[in-house]
């Protein structure tokens, strides 16, 4: 995104305002969320998702994720490589998990890893959003790495590209982001009281077959 120093306070505000959900409103938003995201894939094959473990006051998607995994859906957990690279593990429910150099824990059986890509569907964490689907993160570019090759411009991969859902609380939406040329826009926000259908690429079909 442009304006460094806008980011920063921007990032630092929407980083707060987070944080400062109480226990009740977390666990409200994570069932909200998780209803939403099961309505927004209701007509989808069950394939894989990629999904994230919450961090610095984000929304916890467990919830949604147990009840993906019910409806056949096959979670992959981000793994950090060399060069700010990401990729995906599966994250089977007896996977062992171990911190990262960030003390974030991710899969230790990297055999299964997958770019974005390979996957169907991201949940992807946000630091704020705006209904556009434009996004900032951290701000050390593993997502916009990971969701520049799930876009895979070069048209190395015939399998459509996966769904991109930001999931964040009410206060993490911004009125507008200004994006860089780089950056993915999300196709989809949820929080918990809305979700926002972007309009800023063009919908994957819907009932497609998922990767089993």
């Amino acid at each position: 995104m442009s304006g460094e120093t806008d980011d920063h306070d921007l990032r630092q505000r929407c980083r707060a305002a987070r944080l400062d959900v109480d226990a009740p409103g977390r666990a409200r938003a994570a069932d909200e969320v998780a209803q939403r995201v099961e309505t927004l894939v209701r007509d989808r094959s069950p394939g894989r998702v990629g999904t994230y473990l919450p961090t610095d006051g984000e929304l916890d998607p467990t919830l949604a994720i147990d009840a993906l995994r019910e409806a056949g859906w096959r979670p992959y957990l981000p793994v950090i490589g060399d060069g700010r690279s990401m990729t995906f593990a599966e994250w089977a429910v007896d996977s062992r998990l171990v911190a990262n150099r960030f003390g974030i824990d991710e899969p230790e059986e990297r055999s299964t890893s997958l770019s974005a890509r390979e996957l169907d569907l991201v949940l992807v964490p946000c630091v704020a959003v705006d209904p556009a689907g434009n996004r900032i993160g951290f701000g050390a570019g593993y997502y916009d790495r990971a969701l520049s090759d799930a876009e895979d411009p070069q048209m190395r991969s015939s399998r459509p590209r996966p769904l991109l859902v930001g999931v964040v609380f009410d206060v993490q939406v911004v009125p507008s982001l200004r994006p860089e040329p780089w950056d993915v826009p999300l196709d989809a926000i949820v929080c918990e009281s809305a979700t926002i259908v972007t309009g800023a690429r063009t919908w994957p079909p819907a009932g497609r077959a998922g990767t089993g």
